[in-house]
């Protein structure tokens, strides 16, 4: 059951119910006088307030507020604008000549007759050209100076205050700051790596050192009175140890990311790409030889360094680096002794004091042939002491310091 709207009911009171009694039947609507349908009138006030309040107030101040900011923005220009016409306006003026079409032949022919027939020279006006005196001029001359800078000025502190400089200074202080700590704790982790490596060598010294005490007692028929107490180390454990050995084995000073006092970085070469046994296809160095530690690097150098390969594995950079020649790099270390008084109860011998390990040590230094010491040691001796001794060397024979006159150690 579809109930018909009032619209359609052409207000026929057998159409509708006036009290809504009739379920079939929609509801009469209002009438006056003239038999049709009473419009409210609260309705249409309130309608109107709407309408007034959004079309004449709203929108009116809306398009005013527009209106204001184009007449803002064309103010703002207007002095530019009117220099650019007035400029072409001038422009025009200068160029065209003084009579008008048809008489502006005249002109034509005044200006052939003056400049072709008559060969004169244009008139030059100097009206716009003043000529100021030196002292003048200088003034002029530092007081664009000082404009300019103060311009300057005033332009940086703007740009400094500005947020987004800020934002920009603030960045540039953190990447500082960050760098800044990357290389303290890249100095400090070496250091360390350093120390330990020291403080295990010594550790191993002392082990071997208490092992061959132990043995030699067991030789001479000591033997302790409790059992060896017992170890605690299984077999993980050793297998463990095992492997941190066979780790050990691979050189330290090859993981570091730049080559020392350079800043050449490394190929990177996994822990398990070390070993020449193991195939390495995208391994491609980089070449670096160091301007001191030889002479000129020709290309020849460069071949030739193909054929040698470091024992202890791939090190990700290729050449001679900081060695003074390619394969082996022998170094020798100096001992020289004497006795410290005529009964011989004192040995003294010559160490000296390294800055950058902190502790004292033996004299050393790269040598080219095993007859002759090395030039390093030069400075450290005196060219006296190294003379005695390199030549001793050489012969091959034993060198005794005893009866000279040089004093080694203060």
């Amino acid at each position: 059951m579809i109930c018909l709207p009032s619209a359609d009911a052409d207000f026929k009171l057998d159409s509708c119910t006036m009290n809504g009694n009739d379920p079939l039947k929609p509801k009469c609507p209002v009438l006056n006088e003239n038999q049709m349908p009473a419009f409210p009138e609260w309705l249409t006030i309130i309608m109107l307030c709407i309408y007034l309040l959004f079309a004449n107030i709203l929108l009116l101040n809306l398009l005013i507020a527009i209106f204001n900011f184009t007449f803002q923005e064309v103010q703002d220009n207007t002095d530019r604008i009117w220099k650019f016409q007035r400029y072409e306006l001038i422009k025009e003026y200068h160029s065209r000549p003084a009579a008008p079409p048809p008489f502006i032949i005249l002109s034509h022919l005044y200006l052939f007759i003056r400049n072709v027939v008559l060969c004169r020279t244009p008139i030059t006006t100097t009206e716009f050209k003043c000529k100021l005196p030196q002292v003048e001029e200088e003034e002029l001359l530092s007081w664009e100076a000082m404009m300019k800078d103060r311009y300057l000025l005033s332009t940086r502190q703007e740009q400094s205050q500005s947020m987004e400089r800020r934002i920009v200074d603030t960045g540039q202080k953190v990447t500082t700051i960050t760098e800044r700590l990357e290389r303290e704790e890249e100095m400090g982790s070496d250091a360390t790596v350093q120390r330990l490596a020291r403080l295990e060598e010594q550790v191993m010294q002392s082990a071997k050192a208490l092992q061959w005490i132990m043995e030699s007692l067991k030789c001479q028929g000591f033997t302790a009175k409790d059992a060896q107490p017992p170890t605690l180390t299984t077999t993980e454990e050793s297998t463990d140890m095992y492997a941190s050995e066979k780790e050990d084995k691979y050189h330290v000073n090859a993981r570091q990311f730049y080559y020392p006092n350079s800043k050449l970085t490394r190929f990177p070469v996994p822990e398990e790409k070390v070993p020449w046994e193991f195939s390495f296809t995208c391994y491609m160095p980089s070449y670096y030889t160091s301007e001191g530690s030889g002479d000129h690097v020709d290309g020849s150098e460069s071949e030739a360094s193909n054929n040698y390969r470091n024992p202890g594995g791939r090190t990700g950079m290729r050449g001679r680096g900081a060695l003074s020649q390619l394969g082996p790099n022998p170094n020798l270390d100096l001992v020289l002794t004497r006795w410290g008084d005529s009964e011989r109860s004192v040995l003294d011998y010559l160490v000296v004091w390294d800055e950058k390990q902190g502790t004292l040590a033996l004299p050393w230094g790269p040598i080219e042939s095993a007859d002759h010491l090395p030039v390093i040691l030069r400075k450290t001796m005196g060219k006296k002491m190294y003379a005695i001794v390199n030549a001793k060397l050489s012969e091959g024979t034993k060198v005794g310091l005893f009866n000279t006159s040089v004093r080694l150690i203060e």
